[in-house]
């Protein structure tokens, strides 16, 4: 399977070297990873509002190297995180699924389908 699901008690856990998160200010997800990281998510922004892709080092952190804050578009959020996967060189990665998206949207549209590759992600519609 390319991609492998990962359960609340290892969503922060190690394994990936880059985690991916979208710009959702609101969601207790990014309010817990802005909260741990000392607000490096919340000083990102301008305004409110994540304007472009922001990549931040976290390794002091979190047991990751980076985390990628996206803005959320609804119709093109499977493309975002894949295309800046793809400019890092296909990193492994843990992909934080945003608020009413589903994993199948991540599974069906992702666009290299036998990958070997070390991708994880974490859902829960609710967090």
């Amino acid at each position: 399977m390319m991609f492998q699901f990962l359960n609340t008690n290892q969503k922060f856990s190690t394994g990936s070297d880059l985690w991916v998160i979208f710009f959702e200010p609101d969601r207790p997800l990014f309010k817990k990873i802005n909260w741990q990281s000392s607000f490096l998510l919340q000083s990102l922004t301008e305004n409110e509002k994540l304007l472009k892709p922001r990549l931040i080092g976290t390794y002091k952190v979190f047991p990751n190297k980076f985390i990628l804050c996206l803005p959320f578009e609804r119709s093109s959020w499977v493309k975002d995180i894949y295309q800046s996967w793809k400019k890092m060189n296909k990193p492994s990665c843990r992909i934080f699924i945003p608020l009413g998206c589903k994993p199948e949207e991540l599974i069906n549209l992702w666009p290299e389908v036998d990958t070997a590759y070390n991708l994880h992600y974490y859902y829960k519609d609710l967090e």
